[in-house]
């Protein structure tokens, strides 16, 4: 039966020698769970290795699987692995890492997202780690409360604008509210579609540029 719980730190085995290696893999192949190691490497750093060929019928979450492929790619951009950090469905091994407390702690977060227990992962990661879904939702909210506030900030000076100065700018308004709303609905998170939204903002902050100049006109007038 697979062990209830993933390893934590101090439990992952240090791999650095062949027989310490072999042995930690024919005990994971015996419970048929995922195997995961430390092993000092050739050059500079430690070296982190995890895979399921230890547990051929381990199944692995589409959501968790994602998170890992992105996390991968944040910790070879971040620099906490070398670029030569190999991955597949079914292993990850992970090269430079800087020290052996730092390699034990990112090796029982990857092992624990195999288990579908990715918060070990995420507090190993830096605090500005977003996976492609978080970042969409967070610029959705981000521009929405964005275009909320341009809705309705100032609604009393904007009333002393002319009217065809306040039509004119409300349609705009809605006209970029609307472009926004079918972007998202399209659940649209390309470059193409990212490139889309800052031109909208773009569009946004010009209305507003308007919006104060008209303003302090009819201020003064």
């Amino acid at each position: 039966m697979p062990m209830p719980n993933p390893l934590s730190a101090d439990q992952i085995p240090d791999g650095s020698k062949l027989e310490a290696f072999n042995a930690a893999y024919r005990e994971a192949k015996r419970a048929e769970v995922p195997f995961v190691c430390v092993m000092r490497g050739s050059g500079k750093g430690w070296t982190v290795k995890v895979d399921v060929l230890s547990a051929p019928v381990w199944k692995v979450h589409e959501q968790d699987a994602d998170l890992l492929h992105e996390a991968l790619v944040c910790l070879v951009r971040e620099r906490i692995v070398d670029s030569g950090a190999s991955a597949g469905p079914e292993y990850i091994a992970l090269h430079g890492v800087a020290n052996e407390k730092q390699a034990r702690q990112l090796a029982s977060g990857l092992h624990a997202t195999l288990y579908g227990k990715p918060e070990r992962l995420r507090a190993f990661l830096p605090p500005s780690f977003r996976t492609a879904e978080e970042q969409s939702a967070q610029l959705h909210r981000y521009t929405s409360e964005l275009v909320t506030a341009l809705m309705d900030r100032d609604r009393h000076c904007l009333s002393r604008l002319p009217p065809d100065k306040l039509a004119e700018h409300q349609v705009l308004r809605g006209q970029l509210r609307d472009q926004l709303s079918q972007l998202w609905a399209q659940g649209d998170t390309s470059d193409g579609g990212t490139a889309a939204v800052l031109r909208l903002f773009d569009g946004l902050c010009e209305s507003a540029k308007a919006v104060s100049e008209l303003r302090t006109r009819a201020t003064h007038q």
